[in-house]
């Protein structure tokens, strides 16, 4: 039975709308918008400099990062935020119903069990797919040389992830603390309004600095994207350790 539990979470229409959904605001805000940085000349293509100068290439690289995915996808914080923040009331108001039902004893799993399911299922879902999309589908449409280093792929899906991450977390915890699933939207969207306002979303943003080889830029994404996920970890262990299962 827990097969069946598991394709009920994952195949829940609601999640994968709001992911696709996530995936379509990431996708548009970094292929919709003109490239900022690539170099001297302003080309907006990356050919000749792969058959000419890989160190150089290697340098616009950094700046494709930074300034079309980072920039371009904090752009996008309220915009994603939304979504969210509907998701994240979405996973908790269910998990919190369902924890009350004997739901799970009817599908041979364990009450606690059956909910951390039916909470961390979703969230893996939603942190994927708009990652792996944008990481796949946004530098191609940009210039397929961008796809040569196997960097941009990765520091796209972790810059997505990051901001998922973040936003997710401070939906899941609000959401919780207002305990309705309506207040915990209102006060999501709130919260992550506040935040795009003051400017405090781009303190995520990591800058390349002169001459950094693309490794070390992408070591120090990784590791903003691992405090996110930590962070949201913090917030999925409080949800799911309150939620009364009986």
């Amino acid at each position: 039975m827990s097969r069946y539990v598991l394709r009920l979470t994952v195949l829940d229409p609601v999640v994968l709308v709001l992911a696709c959904l996530a995936a379509g605001v990431a996708l548009y805000y970094i292929v919709g918008f003109p490239i900022a940085y690539m170099g001297a000349g302003g080309s907006g293509y990356l050919t000749y400099e792969v058959r000419v100068n890989p160190l150089e290439f290697e340098r616009r690289i950094s700046g494709y990062i930074y300034f079309e995915v980072s920039r371009n996808i904090f752009r996008s914080f309220l915009v994603l935020g939304a979504v969210s923040a509907v998701f994240g009331a979405y996973v908790v108001g269910a998990s919190r119903d369902l924890g009350y039902s004997s739901l799970a004893n009817l599908m041979g799993l364990g009450r606690r069990s059956y909910l951390r399911l039916s909470i961390l299922a979703p969230i893996v879902i939603y942190l994927i797919v708009p990652s792996v999309t944008a990481a796949l589908i946004a530098p191609l449409l940009k210039d397929y040389n961008l796809m040569r280093y196997w960097q941009t792929p990765a520091a796209t899906a972790l810059i997505v992830m990051t901001v998922l991450a973040v936003q997710l977390a401070i939906a899941m915890i609000l959401t919780h603390i207002a305990a309705n699933t309506y207040r915990g939207i209102i006060l999501t969207l709130i919260t992550i309004y506040i935040l795009g306002i003051v400017g405090a979303h781009e303190k995520l943003i990591v800058k390349p600095g002169e001459m950094e080889p693309l490794n070390e830029f992408l070591l120090r994404i990784a590791g903003i994207a691992a405090i996110a996920i930590a962070v949201l970890a913090v917030a999925y262990m409080i949800v799911e350790r309150r939620t009364t299962t009986r």
